[in-house]
């Protein structure tokens, strides 16, 4: 709870801290409100009709206290985590991953020392992020190839689209494709239907050559149906070869379903949205950010492996950095959500020419923040170490989101012990885009 949750206690006068050292088999430690009603002291308390000991009460300093003496838990908490450090680190020695600090700042960081670095590169991500907002990405497309362009600037939000699905509630259709590999469709379907939707899951068969063909005549069909399409998390392929996303793009690169995808996206004003596995995907394939299926090039973004080494799972907070985008309408800019993330493979990387476009354009969606909400490298925050702080890109209109954070994640009864805005109207938005 204390190093968890970062909270202080102060211990019960009476309370004899050798307890503290003691085999206490079988034993729970119980924090309550103080509005229940539990009584007691050191010797003897309930709650109910539990009996235990009282030991002390929390504080919103991270410490402890105990008669006139102060332990601070910053100091402990470093004794904790050392032990296995040189073994699982937690921390890692940024790098400037290509990115000119004159990109915000007017200068480079060339051989100054490490720690300038690190300070200036930090600069450099909250400068670049306060840079998109207000941009309109529709209106400017910066430096963008003129064939990454004739996706935009198209339909844009507010445009009335028109269901065309033969949905005579209205409610829009969300094509869930499910990969082998693939297990947050559930959640997916659910939510979309909870924010007023209709949610279709579709389930790619690759048992044998003509599986695989019959799955793409399916999906091409039912994209024709549908006015969204959501990839959902996973773990694709087992994220083989060499790589997460690889089985889906290959799956979307079929010239069948690339048409059909195009054809949502340039002609019936689709929408579509990646997350996590489904972000790779949508990288991989050009989605996001060029807004349209291409060819990989050795200048292409991608996401790629942790700098720790392994798979991050945990709770991060995300900082709203443009709303110019259907899925994100009506969030106000620098809106925060704690949202979930789970992945081994969510670092974000592009060339700094690209960075600033995608910044300067207003397609820096979302970015990992800090305790104070600014966007930060440290990877306690941005565990991937994402270029810019990179959480969440959309294509140049807006109208295809990809991001880390499993916002299909929530519930009445989730996170009870977390604070922070766990509800991002993504699924909302999409809805309520179909009504205008």
């Amino acid at each position: 709870m204390s190093l968890g949750n970062r909270i202080g206690l102060r211990f019960a006068p009476d309370f004899d801290l050798a307890q503290l050292f003691k085999c206490a088999y079988g034993g729970f430690v119980v924090e309550w409100n103080s509005t229940t009603g539990a009584t007691g002291s050191a010797s003897g308390s309930s709650v109910g009709t539990l009996p235990g000991i009282q030991i002390g009460t929390t504080i919103e300093e991270f410490r402890f206290e105990k008669d006139s003496e102060t332990i601070e838990l910053e100091r402990l908490e470093t004794l904790y985590r050392s032990t296995l450090e040189p073994i699982y680190p937690t921390a890692v020695q940024h790098k400037t991953d290509g990115i000119s600090i004159e990109n915000s700042l007017g200068n480079t960081a060339g051989n100054m020392p490490k720690d300038d670095m690190k300070n200036t590169l930090e600069n450099a991500v909250e400068n670049l992020s306060m840079d998109a907002v207000g941009k309109t990405p529709r209106d400017s497309i910066g430096n963008i190839p003129e064939d990454d362009k004739r996706n935009t600037p198209g339909n844009t939000v507010g445009k009335t689209p028109g269901i065309v699905a033969g949905n005579s509630a209205g409610k829009p259709k969300a094509l869930i494709p499910v990969f082998p590999g693939t297990n947050c469709e559930y959640d997916t379907a659910k939510a979309f239907e909870r924010a007023g939707g209709i949610a279709e899951i579709a389930i790619i068969r690759n048992l044998t050559p003509e599986d695989v063909t019959n799955s793409i005549k399916e999906i091409a069909e039912k994209i024709r149906n549908s006015q969204i399409i959501i990839l959902p998390g996973g773990f694709s392929g087992g994220d083989e070869p060499d790589g997460s996303g690889k089985f889906i793009t290959s799956f979307f690169r079929n010239p069948v379903i690339t048409e059909e995808v195009q054809r949502l996206l340039d002609q019936r004003d689709g929408l579509i949205l990646g997350i996590c596995n489904g972000f790779q995907a949508l990288v991989k394939l050009g989605l996001v950010p060029f807004g349209h299926i291409r060819q990989a090039t050795a200048d292409s973004p991608t996401l790629t492996f942790n700098p720790l080494g392994r798979h991050h799972s945990g709770l991060i907070r995300t900082r709203i950095v443009s709303n110019k985008s259907p899925w994100l309408m009506d969030m106000e800019i620098g809106e925060i959500h704690t949202i979930p993330v789970s992945h081994g493979e969510g670092r974000f990387i592009a060339n700094d020419e690209l960075l600033k476009q995608l910044a300067a354009n207003g397609q820096i969606a979302a970015q990992y923040v800090d305790l104070s909400g600014a966007p930060t490298m440290d990877v306690r925050f941005n565990p991937n170490s994402s270029s810019l702080a990179i959480e969440a890109v959309t294509s140049p209109d807006g109208r295809v989101l990809g991001k880390m954070g499993h916002c299909e994640r929530t519930g009445k009864w989730l996170y009870k012990n977390v604070p922070g805005n766990k509800e991002q109207r993504l699924f909302e938005n999409a809805v309520k885009y179909y009504g205008l």
